[in-house]
C-alpha cells in the first residue's frame, strides 16, 4: 500500500487490486464511502416505464467493496421479492451484476456475466417484478452456459437448464436495457 495519504480526489480505476494513486483498492476511501453507501441505500426496485430499466449497463472493471456489497443486496432481495432473479438496474444501478437462485438454497450473484453457449428453444410464459402484474410469451434456450465473475473475483461458469436457463438470460438482458415488452407476446396473467 502506498504510503501517501488519501488525496482528496482519489479515484478508482481499471485495476483489480490498486486504485489510481496506489491504495489497495479495499481500502481505498472512495471505495469504502460507496461500499456503506449500498449498505445504508433505500434501495427501491424499479418498475417500467422508468427510463433506466432501458439502458445498457456498464461493464464492472473490478470487484471491490461496493461490488461485493452490491452483489449481497441483490442476493438479500431474492426472497422478500420472491423472485428468481434479479439485476442491479432494476434497482437504479447501471452496472452489470446479477444474482440468481440457483436452487432452493443456494444463491448467486454473477458480475459481467456473459452466455457462452445457448442450446436448444422453448417458448414459456414469464413476468417481471419491474412489469407488475403482467405476463409475456417469450422463447428462451433449454440450456445456457454463463460465464462471469463471483463476488471473490474468481472466474465462475454456471450452467443452466429450462427454468434456470430462463432466469439467466432474463437478467443478463436486463444488463442490456432488454425488458419483456419489448420481446415477448403479451399473455393474460392468470
Amino acid at each position: 500500500m502506498s504510503n501517501e495519504p488519501f488525496p482528496e480526489n482519489c479515484q478508482d480505476c481499471d485495476s483489480f487490486s490498486r486504485c489510481c494513486f496506489g491504495h489497495e483498492v479495499l481500502e481505498c476511501p472512495r471505495n469504502q464511502e460507496a461500499a456503506e453507501a449500498v449498505r445504508q441505500a433505500k434501495l427501491v426496485l424499479l418498475i417500467a416505464p422508468d427510463r433506466r430499466l432501458r439502458e445498457k449497463c456498464s461493464p464492472v472493471p473490478f470487484i471491490n467493496e461496493t461490488v461485493v456489497a452490491l452483489g449481497r443486496f441483490l442476493e438479500s432481495q431474492l426472497d422478500p421479492l420472491e423472485a428468481a432473479g434479479l439485476a442491479a438496474p432494476q434497482f437504479g444501478l447501471l452496472t452489470r451484476i446479477i444474482a440468481v437462485r440457483i436452487d432452493n438454497q443456494t444463491t448467486r450473484a454473477i458480475v459481467n456475466p456473459v452466455i457462452t453457449r445457448e442450446r436448444g428453444e422453448h417458448f414459456v410464459y414469464e413476468a417481471c417484478r419491474s412489469l407488475p402484474g403482467r405476463q409475456y410469451k417469450v422463447k428462451r434456450p433449454k440450456i445456457v452456459k454463463v460465464k462471469g465473475l463471483g463476488l471473490d473475483g474468481s472466474a465462475i461458469t454456471v450452467k443452466g437448464s429450462d427454468f434456470l436457463a430462463q432466469v439467466l438470460v432474463h437478467e443478463i438482458q436486463h444488463l442490456d436495457g432488454i425488458m419483456l415488452d419489448t420481446i415477448g407476446t403479451p399473455h393474460p396473467v392468470v
